[in-house]
C-alpha cells in the first residue's frame, strides 16, 4: 500500500486524530528535535507540511517566526490547538507546489517525513525549487526521512524490498542533500493496541499484526541543503 499524503491518504483527512497519535508517538525520545533546535534558533522558519502541529508545540518559543504549511485542514484544526503565540506562528492551507510566501523570505525550512511519501518526482521537483524560492541566500532546509532497517521498514512492507527507500535516498542526495546525520529512533505508544490501530489505518492490518510491542525501532537521516 503506497503512502500519499498530498493526496487521499485516510489516516491524514478523516481520520486525522489517528495521524495525531502517530505524530506524537514518532521520535519519542526527541532526537530529530534537537537537531532541529540547533538550527532553528532565532530564525524565521518555515514547516513544510506541518502536520498536526507537533512541532510548533516543541519548537515555537525559540524561533523568530513560524509558518505552519499543510494541505489538510483536518491537520491544521489540530495544529491550531497547539500554538501558544498566535502572532509568531502563522498556519497556511496550501500546496508546497505553490507556496504562498514571497521570494527569500524563510532562513530555514523544515520538512520532516513529507517529500517521500510524494510518488510522483517531477512533483517532488516542483517543491524544491519552491523552497529555494522562499529561502533566503544564506538559507537552508532540513529534510528529516526515513531509511532502511527498523522495526518501522518492516511495517510498511519495506523490510525485504528495500528499493523504494534507498532509491528515494539517492534522490535526495542527488538533489544537492548532505547527510547531517543518521538517527536509530523509535515511536513508542501507550499501549501495542494503540501502536496497532495507527500502523492498520497507514499500512493495512496484515502488516500491523506483526507488531508486538508499542515500541517500534525506526531509522531516519537528517538531511541539509544550503541555499546558494
Amino acid at each position: 500500500m503506497k503512502t500519499n499524503l498530498t493526496v487521499q491518504t485516510k489516516i491524514y483527512y478523516a481520520e486525522s486524530h489517528l495521524y495525531e497519535l502517530f505524530s506524537q508517538a514518532e521520535d519519542y525520545p526527541e532526537l530529530v528535535l534537537e537537531i532541529l533546535k540547533k538550527y532553528t534558533k532565532d530564525k524565521i522558519i518555515l514547516d513544510a507540511g506541518c502536520g498536526d502541529g507537533k512541532y510548533i508545540a516543541l519548537l515555537e518559543s525559540q524561533v523568530k517566526r513560524y509558518y505552519a504549511l499543510d494541505l489538510s485542514f483536518k491537520q491544521l484544526e489540530m495544529a491550531t490547538k497547539k500554538i501558544k503565540d498566535h502572532v509568531k506562528v502563522e498556519l497556511i492551507n496550501a500546496d508546497l507546489v505553490n507556496i504562498p510566501l514571497e521570494d527569500n523570505s524563510i532562513e530555514v525550512i523544515i520538512c520532516n517525513w513529507v517529500l517521500e511519501t510524494i510518488d510522483l518526482e517531477s512533483k517532488r521537483e516542483k517543491i524544491l525549487q519552491e523552497f529555494k524560492r522562499v529561502l533566503k541566500p544564506d538559507g537552508f532546509i532540513l529534510l528529516t526521512e526515513s531509511t532502511t532497517g527498523g522495526e518501522f521498514e518492516v511495517l510498511r512492507g519495506r523490510g525485504i524490498d528495500k528499493s523504494r527507500t534507498i532509491n528515494y535516498n539517492q534522490w535526495v542526495l542527488k538533489n544537492g542533500f548532505r547527510a547531517l546525520e543518521e538517527i536509530n529512533t523509535y515511536f513508542l505508544y501507550k499501549s501495542l493496541e494503540e501502536a496497532k490501530e495507527t500502523i492498520t489505518s497507514f499500512h493495512g492490518k496484515e502488516l500491523a499484526n506483526k507488531i508486538t510491542s508499542n515500541k517500534i525501532t525506526h531509522n531516519v537521516i537528517v538531511y541539509i541543503l544550503e541555499n546558494d
